[in-house]
């Protein structure tokens, strides 16, 4: 019999993808988390693993943490939880050192620091219960204009779409990029062998932002990079650990080849 998995979040693409990928090994529930709020511990009990993609737009404040309030609702349940963390808890770095899972967080954006802040509330709520994943940039097609959902690639396809103009700034800024496809395999593969812990979910490959334009450019084949002075944090995880335990590995060629994609989706959006 299939093990169920309570998946809270309606509202994220994230955890459409996740559903998608889990259907065939497990019995998946997605639910909101004004509706998670309403479930009761009994219930709560006939599931082996939570995983949680809900978003509050007040991340700055520990108060209205969906993470938190889900930890201390389960965390006398024998369930397992999956937290959805971020590379920006590492902090702001050189794209010449690479983070690992054992280097000491200094977040330097109030969105690392919360999400760092919750990882330790969480594991003093939940021991080896708990599975955190630090993710890095993620490629995915959403056009969605709201500000929870912006990111590098959102604004840049966009400003793409809209203005034929995609703006980075003149300083060389690299980054850790991953497919959503990588991330919900890789997921898949925690869940069955029944890791926990922290993993980096990661390409452990610098792109830097100007590659991403010009593969953006050439796939949508239109428009120009505008460079202006700004700044940004360059960061490369290591995914030496998710590797051992999963055997997954992403490619530059996949990840190139994937953004080039993003740009002529746009092109026939």
């Amino acid at each position: 019999m299939k093990k169920k998995i309570l998946l809270v979040g309606k509202r994220s693409i994230l955890a459409k993808k996740i559903k998608e990928k889990l259907t065939k090994s497990f019995l998946i529930k997605h639910i909101s988390f004004t509706n998670f709020k309403k479930i009761n511990k009994k219930k709560l009990k006939s599931f082996y693993l939570l995983i949680n993609c809900s978003f509050n737009k007040k991340f700055h404040s520990l108060r209205n943490n969906p993470d938190i309030f889900i930890a201390k609702k389960v965390k006398d349940i024998p369930i397992k939880y999956v937290m959805l963390s971020t590379s920006k808890v590492y902090g702001a770095n050189s794209y010449k050192k690479i983070f690992t899972e054992n280097d000491k967080c200094y977040p330097s954006t109030k969105y690392g620091l919360i999400r760092f802040k919750t990882e330790n509330i969480l594991k003093k709520l939940l021991f080896d219960r708990l599975l955190t994943l630090r993710i890095s940039n993620i490629l995915i097609f959403d056009l969605r204009s709201d500000k929870n959902t912006k990111n590098f690639i959102n604004v840049m396809l966009n400003s793409l779409k809209n203005k034929f103009l995609i703006t980075i700034p003149k300083k060389k800024i690299v980054k850790d990029f991953i497919t959503i496809e990588f991330l919900t395999e890789c997921l898949l593969k925690l869940i069955k062998k029944n890791a926990n812990g922290v993993f980096n979910i990661s390409s452990s490959i610098g792109l830097s932002l100007k590659q991403v334009g010009i593969l953006l450019v050439k796939g949508f084949n239109a428009g120009e990079i505008n460079y202006l002075n700004g700044d940004s944090d360059s960061f490369i995880l290591s995914n030496k650990k998710l590797f051992k335990v999963t055997g997954k590995c992403i490619s530059l060629m996949t990840l190139k080849k994937y953004i080039l994609n993003l740009g002529n989706k746009l092109a026939h959006d």
